[in-house]
């Protein structure tokens, strides 16, 4: 098998994502994963695409094809992860919204070698105040020779600082399917 990721981002339009899965499904693709979003009248996503290698060209140079005059499209070959020695944990952070947030927790990440796998974030107003709160659930990918203690240590003096509330919570087999 070969695969892909796609990004694509484009007008939000009832049938956006269905052009781009035909195509997929026309050339025998396989449909993996995928994340997608609508903002602010645009839709955008990511998607892992499985095909075998002899139609991988074809695949690729078919949904060039669609995406030239309709939406903006990036496609990079991928290799299948390995996930062995790796632990997933849930990060948590919800607080009065304010700047500084997502890089200070991103900024320990990166200094301690974890990954981000995924994120999503908003602010909406609170239920009694109506002041701006920041939300935020991501997942984490550890490998395991990173003490999570001293992690967890160091969110919580970051949650301390800024205001906020962050927990980091294991992520069980269960949970992760």
């Amino acid at each position: 098998m070969h695969y892909f990721i796609l990004t694509f981002i484009g007008d939000d339009e009832p049938g956006f994502v269905q052009s781009i899965a035909r195509v997929i499904s026309d050339h025998d693709g396989t449909w993996l994963e995928s994340r997608m979003s609508q903002l602010e009248g645009k839709f955008a996503g990511l998607a892992r695409i499985g095909v075998s290698e002899a139609g991988a060209a074809q695949l690729r140079r078919s949904l060039l094809d669609l995406s030239e005059s309709q939406f903006t499209l990036s496609i990079e070959d991928v290799a299948e992860s390995e996930a062995a020695g790796k632990q997933k944990y849930q990060l948590s952070i919800l607080g009065h919204d304010r700047p500084g947030i997502v890089n200070e927790v991103t900024a320990t990440l990166a200094r301690e070698h974890i990954n981000l796998l995924e994120m999503s974030s908003n602010v909406i107003a609170a239920a009694m105040t109506g002041v701006p709160m920041f939300s935020a659930e991501a997942t984490v990918e550890v490998t395991m020779e990173v003490d999570i203690t001293a992690i967890d240590n160091q969110l919580s003096d970051i949650a301390a600082e800024l205001g906020v509330d962050i927990l980091l919570s294991e992520l069980t087999d269960s949970e992760l399917t």
